[in-house]
């Protein structure tokens, strides 16, 4: 109940915050704070997502799935993938249809950011109340902070400077926007795509060896974050071990612990 708390205030404050950058780019007519309270609503969105295949993770293993259920969590990933390119949609159509045309910026534009961005400040201090929401809301609503004093001071040079500065600005944002949703789809690409986990085969492997197994071959793969699976074909050097299938349950289960890795020991 503790996290849920401290997880549905830090939304309403983002969501009061995207509410307000809306405000200042429809009232007050600023392509950047438009820009900004579109991927505001989205992170907003994308942290409730997130959140929600997270937890889905968290399950024990069932008949279904009998190594678990962390990769679900990719399920919140790529949901906001979708999202932000729809965003990206909308912002790209928007502000194509006002290029080469003046507009007027009211002074709503920059209060309404200043607002949400204070609201957003807000809801990163609260998320830090709680070490697994600020793992998973804080580094989403950081930018979003970092966007709105951009948004600020580009709606405030739009008033009293041009509006290119303001529509030059909100062009720079949609780019961002581009840059992040590309390095998100590789970053995902990557951690689906069952690299060979180098370092952490390398830890085990000595691990093994000083307990006296001769490695052979080692297959480990990241389910999700830290979590890893494999398997590791291993050969007894001292064949007088007892209770052989004993000790192999034992050092799998020290595995497990020591680097989080759920594999099974082949012996030769």
């Amino acid at each position: 109940m503790y996290t849920t708390k401290w997880l549905q205030l830090s939304i309403a404050l983002s969501f009061l915050a995207g509410v307000f950058k809306v405000l200042g780019g429809v009232l007050g007519s600023s392509k950047s704070v438009y820009v900004d309270a579109l991927t505001s609503i989205a992170n907003t969105l994308s942290i409730i997502i997130i959140y929600t295949f997270y937890r889905k993770s968290l399950e024990p293993p069932d008949h279904d799935h009998p190594f678990g259920h962390l990769r679900l969590a990719f399920g919140g990933p790529i949901a906001t993938l979708m999202l932000y390119s729809f965003v990206l949609g909308v912002v790209i159509v928007d502000i194509a249809s006002y290029f080469g045309k003046p507009y007027t910026i009211s002074i709503y534009a920059p209060v309404c950011a200043t607002i949400g961005m204070t609201l957003y400040a807000l809801a990163i201090a609260t998320s830090k109340k709680e070490k697994s929401l600020a793992i998973y809301y804080a580094r989403f609503t950081a930018i979003e902070f970092i966007e709105g004093l951009a948004t600020v001071a580009s709606s405030l040079s739009g008033i009293f400077v041009s509006f290119w500065i303001d529509y030059i600005t909100a062009i720079a944002l949609m780019l961002y926007l581009v840059v992040e949703l590309w390095s998100n789809l590789n970053e995902i690409v990557y951690t689906i795509s069952d690299y060979s986990q180098v370092e952490v085969s390398s830890k085990i492997s000595r691990y093994l060896s000083e307990l006296g197994f001769e490695v052979k071959r080692v297959r480990i793969r990241r389910v999700f974050g830290e979590a890893y699976h494999g398997d590791i074909t291993v050969r007894v050097q001292n064949p007088s071990v007892t209770n052989l299938d004993s000790f192999v349950k034992h050092v799998e289960e020290e595995i497990r612990k020591k680097f989080k890795a759920d594999v099974v020991l082949k012996v030769e």
